[in-house]
């Protein structure tokens, strides 16, 4: 049996990872914070196909313990981790100047990801081998003036996640990374935005972002209508966007 940890499991994009990897023939480590629906969840899939463990990404210490933890108990029988995919992350829409939100988004999208990339980075290099999976956003294609911090830090998560890919390709590593960049997807997290379109069930875009990560692809946007967007976004030259946005 294959071995994955979802980071943020327990509601939305995790959630969906879990249930698909499960079908897909995985033994799943979910960490989040609230257990209580990572139990409905594990009662979904079934028991003996997942592992519940409490995380607080805030807390970067103790969520790393966490992580080490989890993955040595999926791993007692001499398997391997296949697969990590950090999925946890906040964000408000309108939050220009609310230093509350601000610090709690950079708290979990930046300081929480990479104390878990980081030990996930790790743990691929002893095992030479695995997936590292990152949802980041399409807005951290280009800053949005309506929710800067969120931008901002799916952003850095793009990056890093590019630089572990050139981090294990320059050590000849058999580790694929890959980055998930949802347009808007049916969850709690874009349930306030008022601008929303094309909105998409979680199921489609979980199997399309699986799919891209089993071929390897570095950078998948989900789902496939969000990928012309996302590419015209990309060209963009600034003083242009600064003008439409």
């Amino acid at each position: 049996m294959k071995n994955a940890i979802v980071i943020g499991a327990s509601s939305g994009i995790g959630e969906g990872f879990v249930k698909k990897l499960v079908r897909e023939g995985y033994r799943v480590g979910m960490t989040a914070r609230r257990v209580h629906e990572m139990k409905r969840i594990r009662d979904d899939v079934g028991e003996a196909n997942a592992l519940i463990r409490e995380m607080d990404v805030t807390k970067a210490n103790e969520a790393r313990d966490v992580f080490k933890s989890l993955a040595s108990e999926l791993c007692k029988d001499g398997s391997i981790i296949d697969m990590v995919i950090i999925s946890a992350g906040v964000g408000k829409s309108k939050s220009m100047g609310d230093w509350e939100i601000s610090k709690w988004t950079n708290d979990v999208n930046v300081v929480g990801f990479t104390a878990i990339a980081d030990a996930a980075v790790e743990l691929f290099e002893k095992q030479k081998k695995g997936r590292l999976v990152g949802l980041s956003s399409i807005a951290g294609i280009k800053g949005i003036g309506d929710s800067p911090v969120y931008s901002a830090s799916k952003g850095y998560e793009l990056i890093y996640l590019e630089a572990a890919k050139q981090y294990f390709k320059k050590r000849k590593l058999d580790v694929s990374v890959t980055t998930i960049l949802p347009g808007f997807v049916d969850t709690d997290l874009v349930k306030d935005n008022e601008h929303m379109f094309w909105v998409q069930p979680v199921e489609k875009a979980v199997d399309q972002a699986y799919s891209g990560i089993i071929k390897g692809r570095f950078y998948v946007v989900v789902t496939r209508r969000w990928r012309m967007l996302a590419w015209i976004v990309r060209l963009l030259p600034r003083w242009l966007w600064f003008r439409v946005c």
